[in-house]
């Protein structure tokens, strides 16, 4: 009975697997994206480099400067949460 069911049952189930695990691996890959710290610290590295050229004033790079280190703590913070999920 149990194998006539998973047959009945298969056109149904099956779609509903697959769309399960394409849901969950677009949920890890924008998790990944959010996540990285690597686009805020070329950013950061960027704006450096401007300075130092001369391309931006002392105010427009600390406030700049200030915003970017603020979304690296926000990338930080959501990754910390989201370890913290993975393990429990």
């Amino acid at each position: 009975m149990g194998l006539l069911l998973d047959i009945l049952a298969a056109p149904i189930m099956v779609p509903m697997k697959l769309t399960g695990s394409l849901a969950e691996k677009i949920h890890d890959m924008a998790i990944d994206n959010l996540t990285d710290e690597g686009p805020v610290r070329r950013q950061l590295l960027e704006l450096q480099m401007c300075r130092e050229l001369g391309e931006v004033d002392d105010a427009e790079f600390e406030g700049t400067e200030q915003k970017l280190i603020e979304e690296l703590d926000r990338v930080r913070k959501l990754k910390e949460r989201n370890l913290k999920r993975g393990t429990q």
